[in-house]
């Protein structure tokens, strides 16, 4: 192999290393199941906000994913972010997604009511999601979903029961 073939040759395989990391890197800040969200027209009285998947009945709650310096989830009842007053978010709010058959925005009244307002999975792409890269955003219009009663066990199943009382 001449000078030249050899340069090449190093130079494609250091383009190779770089490449790799650079992707490594995109994935370690911004993981694949990262997905942020967009929960709009939430009623008045709701301080709490939190997503939830459902498959064959079995509710998972969705954890916030945050973003300091490195990319970490906390669970509804301890990020801020959940106890949010207003009707919407629409800042940049990411979730660890979870897959499911439906989504729902789980939510708790002033007057301590627990709802969630069910989406069917056909019915909320993800916007914007790539293969490999995963993200995207969700949007959650809630004036547009199904609103039912979240019993206690539901309640119990997302691990919310230590929800704070509002101010």
């Amino acid at each position: 192999m001449t000078t030249l073939g050899r340069r090449l040759t190093a130079l494609a395989v250091v383009l190779f290393i770089l490449g790799l990391l650079a992707l490594l890197g995109q994935l370690y800040f911004n993981p694949p199941d990262r997905v942020r969200v967009s929960v709009i027209n939430i009623p008045d009285d709701v301080y709490f906000v939190s997503l939830a998947a459902a498959t064959r009945g079995k509710l998972q709650t969705m954890h916030w994913s945050v973003k300091k310096i490195v990319v970490g989830t906390m669970h509804p009842t301890r990020c801020t972010w959940s106890y949010h007053p207003g009707p919407s978010i629409d800042w940049s709010a990411y979730v660890k997604w979870q897959s499911g058959e439906k989504y729902g925005v789980v939510t708790r009244t002033t007057d301590r009511v627990w709802r969630v307002t069910w989406f069917e999975a056909n019915a909320l792409p993800i916007c914007g999601r790539v293969i490999v890269l995963g993200g995207g955003t969700a949007y959650f219009d809630m004036s547009k979903g199904r609103a039912l009663p979240l019993l206690p066990e539901e309640v119990k199943d997302l691990c919310l029961e230590d929800v704070s009382d509002p101010d």
